[in-house]
């Protein structure tokens, strides 16, 4: 991707009015029934991993799995609890992916963006960026294209044993037929999943999106599952969480299309 293709890209989302999204691996993204009409902006080919001391710098559309490859390679540890999730160095460090107490927001030094409502690339250092849980600072019109990080040095054996643990971990703790992740974001300092476990919702369906058995806070495809087969479900259990506990969840997941909760 080069810069003039993204300079493109913004007159003419202006020019025809048209909204658009940046896509990584789309691990938390649901479209709507309807389809979305706008621009979707890959950052598959920004796919480059750089290496200098104990700071890796690498492109928006690197991997998390190739990430911890990286890390291993040049024995560089501070991420392994990231193993196994399904996203791209872009979405996870604009949505501060994160688990087991350790997220990559932290690990950001340097961060370089497109902004497509002004056409301007735009460099930040980590005095300038802030993360929270699932949120940063970056704007919306914002697309991430290179993320520094800094790591520390490591065994690489120890890093090795860490990313077969917390791989472990998480397929014992999720579910294996297809979600899009965890529904909801953690709200009053519970799990969402504790919340919905609580109420009796698990294995609560409609059409083929269900809760799961395994995890309350996944809404797993059961075969045949659409857009808005998820949206009702989830739409469900943030009305029961809010009526019996006065606890509004909010969606991980981001919607693209005309449908929302």
């Amino acid at each position: 991707m080069h810069l003039a293709d993204l300079c493109y890209l913004s007159a003419f989302a202006a020019q025809e009015q048209l909204s658009y999204t940046f896509m990584g691996r789309l691990s938390n993204t649901l479209v709507a029934d309807t389809g979305y009409n706008g621009l979707g902006i890959k950052s598959d080919n920004l796919n480059y991993i750089k290496c200098n001391g104990q700071e890796l710098t690498l492109g928006a559309g690197v991997s998390i799995n190739e990430l911890i490859q990286a890390c291993i390679l040049y024995e560089l540890t501070g991420l392994e609890s990231l193993a196994g999730i399904p996203a791209s160095i872009g979405g996870a460090v604009y949505m501060n992916a994160g688990a087991y107490n350790s997220t990559i927001g932290e690990r950001v030094t340097e961060a370089l963006c497109f902004d497509m409502a002004t056409a301007v690339v735009k460099e930040y250092d980590s005095s300038q960026l802030t993360f929270g849980y699932r949120q940063s600072s970056f704007l919306d019109t914002e697309m991430i294209l290179q993320i520094k990080l800094k790591l520390e040095k490591g065994s690489r054996q120890a890093i090795i044993n860490k990313v077969e643990y917390t791989k472990e971990k998480r397929k014992k703790a999720h579910p294996a037929r297809p979600s899009l992740g965890c529904a909801f974001k953690r709200a009053a300092g519970e799990g969402s999943g504790r919340l919905i476990d609580l109420l009796g919702l698990k294995g609560t369906r409609v059409g083929d999106a269900m809760i799961s058995y395994e995890h309350a806070g996944f809404i797993v495809n059961m075969g045949k599952g659409t857009a808005g087969d998820y949206l009702e479900l989830a739409g469900l259990v943030q009305n029961r969480v809010l009526q019996s506990y006065g606890i509004e969840l909010k969606r991980e997941i981001k919607i693209l299309g005309g449908l929302d909760l």
